[in-house]
């Protein structure tokens, strides 16, 4: 068992560093030490944190992160990949969260940090994706979700884009920031923009031609695999000067990364999918100072939009795919 001793190494070693060298797994193994050192901490609970470490944690990319660059969005998508990929359920993913938080509380009591990120973390969201989840995300009836959310005002997609720009400056290989701007531009779907290539590009269209879907049945793993749009028909969205200058700054961004990939969202760690979107938009309407607001809302308000421009209902209809039921409760909105 290591002993104290070993902690207060790392913590000397900590005070040498500054936080964007020191590394959460470094900082996990510290936390774990003092748990050791504390008589109260059972040596088999300790013994669960390295053991998950080991089939968990080891070898990721989160575990590199340097401490002080770590924020809610990188927690997030851990989290999300690690209960999508390992199949994991509530009372495991609980566990999980609180191995991180309480390493990033151990550094923000250390003052290696300011404040500890998880707490900007809606764990109840990820939950969601676990293989004992009731949510069928997938099969919602866009009709009910449409009673749900609300149109954002004119102001407040300001300050929605004016905090994504901002977040998109301060961390710019962040591909999910970039598709809710093509939301807010387009009125997409989230599984609908998760799941363009750069080939639906052309001659100043956008086309639509497929979704990813969320397969979760009861009992087994939740699958997401790209397929047929929603209403199982095409269709084609203009593409303005503003789109295609993020469309290019996209692509820019993947080049630089030395991306390759016939999906315009792909990052670092592989395609960037619907829940990884979904999550981001309820932090930035959040971080922007509004409700916490879905892609569905984004989705409802450039519907709303369009028909304040005085654009006819069915090209709407045509433009965003949805129903004339759908329609007629936008343009009411």
């Amino acid at each position: 068992k290591t002993n104290v001793l070993g902690a207060l190494n790392l913590l000397e070693l900590a005070n040498e560093k500054d936080a964007k060298k020191i590394t959460f797994e470094e900082m996990f193994f510290q936390w774990i030490e003092y748990q050791e050192s504390r008589p109260t901490i059972a040596s088999g609970t300790t013994y669960k944190y390295r053991t998950t470490y080991n089939s968990l944690f080891k070898g990721t990319s989160f575990m590199k992160y340097a401490i002080g660059d770590i924020d809610e969005d990188d927690i997030s998508d851990f989290l999300t990949n690690l209960t999508i990929e390992r199949k994991l359920r509530k009372k495991r993913v609980s566990e999980i969260s609180g191995y991180i938080n309480n390493t990033l509380d151990r550094a923000r009591k250390k003052r290696l940090i300011t404040e500890n990120p998880f707490d900007f973390v809606e764990v109840a969201e990820i939950k969601d994706y676990c293989v004992d989840s009731n949510n069928y995300s997938d099969t919602e009836n866009e009709e009910d979700l449409s009673k749900k959310e609300r149109v954002l005002t004119t102001e407040e997609m300001k300050l929605l884009i004016k905090q994504l720009h901002k977040d998109q400056n301060s961390k710019p290989f962040y591909f999910p920031y970039y598709a809710i701007e093509v939301c807010c531009m387009t009125g997409l779907r989230v599984g609908e923009v998760v799941a363009l290539k750069w080939s639906d590009i052309r001659k100043g269209e956008l086309h639509i031609l497929r979704s990813e879907h969320r397969i979760n049945e009861k009992g087994k793993p939740i699958e997401f695999v790209i397929g047929a749009t929603k209403n199982k028909k095409t269709r084609k969205f203009p593409i303005s000067s503003d789109l295609q200058s993020l469309f290019n700054k996209i692509r820019n961004l993947q080049e630089e990364l030395g991306i390759n990939s016939p999906y315009i969202f792909e990052g670092e760690n592989g395609r960037i999918l619907a829940p990884h979107v979904s999550n981001c938009c309820f932090r930035e309407t959040a971080r922007a100072g509004l409700d916490k607001q879905g892609v569905h809302a984004i989705r409802r308000t450039v519907s709303s939009n369009l028909h304040k421009q005085g654009i006819p209902d069915a090209t709407i209809c045509l433009l965003l795919g949805h129903t004339e039921k759908v329609n007629k409760e936008h343009r009411q909105a």
